[in-house]
């Protein structure tokens, strides 16, 4: 009974926690691509224990059918998720370019093609008294698990340089995926030499899940403690789509992250053609944003749509903290038919009323406070 219950608490607790980290990573920001995918990892880590401890009570020939559908299978997809999680988490905001390495991507669905053709030899099968693991399984895991560490390694050390010279937040969530991947990868190291010992080969795969639910709550403390909380954007896109003005994204360099669709009718282009010009393109020969200062401004500028047009706009400028980058929102207002028609705001075309009716040149405001008085009068008399 009490090897049963060590059993129980030692898939079960972690199984439990990793579910509690998927839907809670996933709640953060279900908008974000990384929050979702993390969520899939979690969740997926999640089923992994909860098939290895059912594995341990069937009988023999359904055990072997279970370990191959639900441990040996998902642990290859569990395998390219990792890979690509750490391969977005790189790339971050914008598209990964592909190289060489993302080969290795490929390494998990061969060998879920060889469990799937040739299970007695690459998956589980029945025999003796327990299922048994196939001639070609040890070494396919060993494979799998070597491509997976390797590939995370490679990635993370080419995303370093451009961690150290980015913003203290993606530094530190860089870090901590590094300490992710040692920690994963030195856990993994640790089962696959307990399993040439056969007194821990029970345990083997066991300290690997375990492997697993340590890189889960590193990518966890970097998801949710080091930017990849909502962004602006995200958190608003209702407001962000819908408003009346041009409202634009900017990262620190200046290029164009995200744009609604009013800014098509101030630049001329749509919001996907926009996305990584830099907003330069449009100033006018001289003009400049205050990018690079703290805090809000608003300022007017001179600009030129796509088709050459020039414009002049009242740029309202704000600087924001989105997916852990600094960045600036940018609220364009068209200011040309106004400069044009010599119409000013609100204010300013009541003073022209007073003063084209040869009243005093009161504040406009006073004027509009002394209104229902007089008239009051009037009908007083009436």
């Amino acid at each position: 009974m009490g090897g049963f219950l060590t059993n129980l608490a030692l898939h079960i607790i972690p199984g439990a926690m990793l579910g509690w980290l998927s839907a809670e990573v996933f709640l953060r920001n279900p908008l974000h691509r990384l929050n979702r995918l993390a969520s899939v990892l979690f969740a997926l880590m999640a089923m992994q224990f909860g098939a290895s401890f059912l594995a341990s009570f069937f009988p023999e020939a359904d055990a072997a059918k279970l370990a191959n559908g639900l441990l040996i299978v998902p642990t290859c997809v569990l395998g390219f998720l990792m890979m690509f999680f750490i391969r977005q988490l790189g790339a971050q905001s914008k598209k990964s370019p592909m190289n060489f390495l993302d080969i290795a991507l490929a390494i998990p669905f061969v060998l879920i093609v060889l469990v799937v053709f040739q299970p007695n030899v690459y998956g589980a099968y029945a025999g003796g008294a327990a299922f048994n693991p196939g001639a070609g399984t040890r070494a396919s895991m060993i494979v799998l698990a070597a491509t997976v560490w390797l590939y995370a390694s490679a990635v993370w050390l080419i995303g370093r340089k451009k961690a150290r010279s980015a913003s203290d937040s993606l530094s530190a969530q860089h870090v901590q995926a590094g300490l992710g991947i040692l920690v994963g990868a030195v856990v993994t190291l640790t089962a696959i030499v307990a399993g040439r010992s056969g007194f821990s080969a029970a345990y083997a795969h066991l300290i690997g899940l375990y492997a697993m639910l340590l890189f889960a709550f590193f990518i966890r403390r970097a998801i949710l403690h080091y930017g990849l909380m909502p962004s602006v954007m995200e958190k608003y896109r209702v407001l962000f789509e819908l408003s009346p003005f041009g409202v634009l994204l900017l990262d620190e360099n200046g290029s164009i992250r995200e744009a609604n669709p009013v800014v098509k009718l101030l630049l001329g282009l749509p919001p996907s053609e926009l996305i990584g010009k830099p907003i330069a393109m449009f100033l006018d020969q001289g003009e400049r944003l205050p990018l690079g200062e703290a805090g809000s401004a608003m300022v007017e500028v001179g600009m030129v749509d796509i088709a050459g047009e020039s414009r002049r706009m009242t740029v309202h400028l704000n600087e924001v903290t989105a997916e852990g980058e600094r960045m600036y929102c940018v609220v364009l207002q068209d200011e040309t038919g106004r400069k044009k028609s010599g119409r000013g705001d609100l204010v300013s075309g009541l003073s022209r009323c007073v003063n084209r009716r040869r009243q005093p040149a009161l504040f406009p405001g006073d004027a509009l406070l002394a209104a229902p008085e007089r008239y009051g009068r009037r009908a007083a008399a009436a």
